[in-house]
């Protein structure tokens, strides 16, 4: 979980700085003189960044090792074959590549279920199932 935390505080951090960097850069003068514009109104304010697939992808990785890995990780002796069949959270960039729609439904609703994955990790687990289900299309 803190790994998925750190990656996506990375992110945001960086967007913000890049941000604050190309305002100052546009308009030659420092933040605290810029005006601040009003809102517009009837937009939906952006409450954090869609991760990309591969950072999706890691995320979900990450946090499903701890509740799935004894039978997900191809390199413990608690795994199981078919669970393997399905996914390898060892097998790094490729661990969903067998993945079908139906393990996709499965893993969604395991995942919801399980006290062990926070919100923030569920949150990116379902951008991951979409963004996979979108491949598989």
């Amino acid at each position: 979980m803190f790994q998925v935390q750190k990656i996506l505080f990375v992110w945001s951090l960086a967007a913000l700085v890049t941000l604050a960097f190309t305002c100052n850069e546009r308009h030659n003068k420092p933040a605290v003189e810029q005006s601040i514009e009003p809102p517009i109104e009837n937009v939906e304010p952006l409450t954090e960044a869609t991760p990309t697939f591969s950072q999706a992808s890691e995320g979900t990785r990450l946090a499903l090792i701890q509740p799935c890995g004894r039978c997900h990780q191809s390199t413990l002796a608690s795994h199981k074959p078919k669970a393997i069949a399905i996914f390898d959270l060892d097998g790094r960039e490729q661990w969903h590549d067998q993945l079908t729609e139906e393990n996709l439904e499965g893993l969604g609703r395991r995942a919801k279920n399980n006290d062990g994955v926070s919100e923030e990790e569920f949150a990116l687990i379902e951008a991951f199932i979409s963004q996979k289900r979108a491949q598989l299309q």
